[in-house]
């Protein structure tokens, strides 16, 4: 399987030195953000040689953010690590998502190369419905309602049980928490 052989890592300020290590000798997929490239890989791009000789893919998530002058500095840590890979040997293929940029010209300030636009989906998609539920009145004087957790947890257990594919939206991280504790625990016993 494809994913057996697939070991990412996530590299960020907080991860420890020995850590560190282990990806550059064994991550095959690194993610990061431009800050920690700029000033934690770059910087020190000949511990990094095995990363740099073999990059193949640079995949950048959300690309309509990086705009104005920080569009600016980012496009430029994307310059110095195409000048780093090629001092190493690769030449990477810049990978770009955004749902709502419009101007392919746009994208190629990072690269130096033209971009090519995908715009359209190659597999067909399955139909895919959007619900918003709103817990029922339990005491209509005072308007208060059933608690949302609690109702989000019986209808997301509701399609797990029938394996219905379904993402679930919380006002906060902390709430994400304790729906994913609840369903950990009821679906594996941890």
């Amino acid at each position: 399987m494809l994913w057996a052989r697939i070991s990412g890592v996530c590299l960020r300020w907080d991860t420890p030195q020995d850590a560190r290590a282990a990806v550059r000798s064994r991550g095959r997929i690194v993610l990061s953000n431009p800050d920690m490239l700029h000033k934690g890989i770059l910087p020190h791009h000949t511990r990094w040689t095995r990363l740099f000789e073999n990059l193949e893919f640079i995949i950048i998530d959300e690309l309509h953010t990086y705009r104005g002058i920080f569009g600016s500095h980012v496009a430029n840590v994307f310059r110095r690590l195409r000048r780093i890979c090629r001092f190493y040997g690769s030449d990477p293929q810049f990978i770009s998502t955004s749902a709502t940029m419009r101007i392919a010209g746009a994208c190629g300030a990072a690269d130096r190369k033209p971009f090519e636009f995908i715009r359209e989906s190659a597999p067909e998609r399955p139909e895919k419905h959007v619900f918003f539920y709103n817990p029922p009145v339990v005491n209509r004087q005072l308007g208060i309602r059933r608690s949302y957790v609690h109702e989000a947890k019986n209808i997301a257990a509701a399609f797990l049980k029938r394996q219905i594919s379904a993402i679930v939206f919380a006002n906060s991280r902390l709430i994400t928490e304790v729906l994913c504790a609840i369903f950990r625990k009821r679906w594996t016993g941890a």
